[in-house]
């Protein structure tokens, strides 16, 4: 078995690298040496949103906090690009992957797979389990994810955004909403979850609708909204 990066994984797969070449690879491992592999995720999609589960976060800032550490944020630079920054930490607040506004770096030597395509990664922890999937082919950006940090669990998958607090307990969720300028807050010493307004806006909007296109499109409109009053 041999840990490769997400081109020279392509590579291999479809036989541009030889078994030979990757026996001398194996050999001279140079991510191995070097401790991690890096690359960059191309976001090309003009709404600055992102699906997360069947919930959408709209509008620059933080999104997801724990602790006062901020999981997941989105920004627009000057050319209007979107921006994207995440860290994916595992149940025993192990870094796992960390991307740095489209920039992203992972080093962890017990990931089982990694594949990467320039407008979309993967991560698995163990064959067959998905522990991040994030795609910016189509709009909004989608990620699926299971994200930890302090014990705290946040599950990104299917139609529900949960959110389990505390081991073996019914886990809080939310589904089919647009967090404009929102966002989810968790405090481990504190109860409950907590939504909270962007400080750069001071006020927000949510969305309800089980239609994605056009809960997106009213998401978007709140935030033009808030950008004219701002």
């Amino acid at each position: 078995m041999m840990l490769l990066c997400p081109n020279h994984h392509h590579q291999a797969t479809v036989g541009a690298l030889t078994e030979s070449e990757q026996r001398l690879r194996k050999a001279n491992p140079f991510n191995i040496d070097r401790g991690y592999v890096d690359g960059q995720l191309f976001v090309t999609v003009p709404a600055i949103a992102i699906g997360v589960a069947s919930v959408m976060f709209i509008g620059p800032g933080f999104k997801l906090v724990v602790d006062g550490q901020p999981l997941l944020q989105l920004e627009r630079e000057g050319g209007g690009r979107v921006l994207v920054s995440l860290d994916l930490y595992d149940e025993n607040n192990r870094l796992l992957f960390s991307l740095v506004r489209n920039e992203w770096v992972t080093g962890d030597p017990f990931l089982w797979d990694f594949e990467f395509g320039h407008r979309w990664l993967r991560l698995r922890k163990k064959r067959g389990e998905v522990t991040l999937h994030l795609d910016s082919r189509d709009e909004p950006i989608t990620m699926e994810a299971d994200l930890w940090r302090n014990v705290q669990h946040i599950s990104c998958r299917g139609g529900s955004l949960l959110i389990n607090r505390v081991a073996n307990a019914r886990p809080e969720g939310m589904e089919h909403l647009a967090l404009v300028e929102l966002m989810i807050v968790i405090k481990t010493n504190e109860p409950g979850v907590q939504l909270v307004p962007d400080p750069a806006f001071g006020k927000s909007f949510i969305v309800s609708d089980p239609d994605p296109k056009e809960r997106l499109s009213q998401g978007l409109e709140c935030l033009a909204r808030l950008e004219r009053e701002k």
